[in-house]
């Protein structure tokens, strides 16, 4: 037994669980209904207040099985339909929007070579370090999410052509 002051009310549980036959559901009951918590920083970020969630923008949902031509058109059309959520913080958005319209810029000198792009992407990706992404800042926070949905994108218009190439492959030597 502890002698923390912290611990008595887990000592008692436990005592009266290992005391009676009690069924897996009767102690899950129990443990919610004394209101444990489960780490010290539950809901808060460097102890500075509580976290935030945020909603983040996806793909919309038309447009994730329409077939192109090319990696480029598949990059352009996961840029482009974008479906924003109406609960979304404005410093946030403005994050987000820019990161997506300065790299559609950028894609456009790119066309015909997209691992450019990415490297680039991966390089500012790896400039943000774990506390900028976890700071109360939403705009860097947004910018930050804004480079991810972009290096997703990017990854999967080439896995998009990678299985088209494939399935062509399949058909001609089949």
């Amino acid at each position: 037994m502890s002698d923390n002051k912290e611990f008595k009310d887990l000592d008692s549980l436990f005592d009266s669980i290992f005391n009676e036959n009690v069924s897996a559901d009767e102690m899950r009951n129990r443990v919610y209904d004394n209101n444990f918590k489960y780490g010290s920083n539950n809901n808060t970020v460097n102890n500075r207040g509580p976290l935030v969630q945020i909603v983040r923008p996806t793909l919309n949902k038309e447009a994730k099985n329409k077939k192109f031509n090319t990696r480029y058109a598949y990059f352009e059309n996961y840029i482009s339909n974008i479906d924003y959520p109406n609960n979304m913080k404005e410093d946030y958005f403005s994050g987000f929007k820019d990161a997506i319209e300065k790299y559609y810029r950028r894609s456009q000198a790119y066309k015909k070579n997209l691992m450019l792009l990415e490297n680039v992407v991966a390089d500012e990706l790896n400039k943000y370090s774990y506390r900028k992404r976890r700071s109360l800042n939403y705009y860097n926070r947004g910018y930050n999410d804004g480079l991810q949905y972009i290096e997703g994108s990017l990854k999967r218009s080439k896995k998009m052509m990678e299985d088209e190439i494939t399935a062509v492959l399949v058909r001609t030597i089949l």
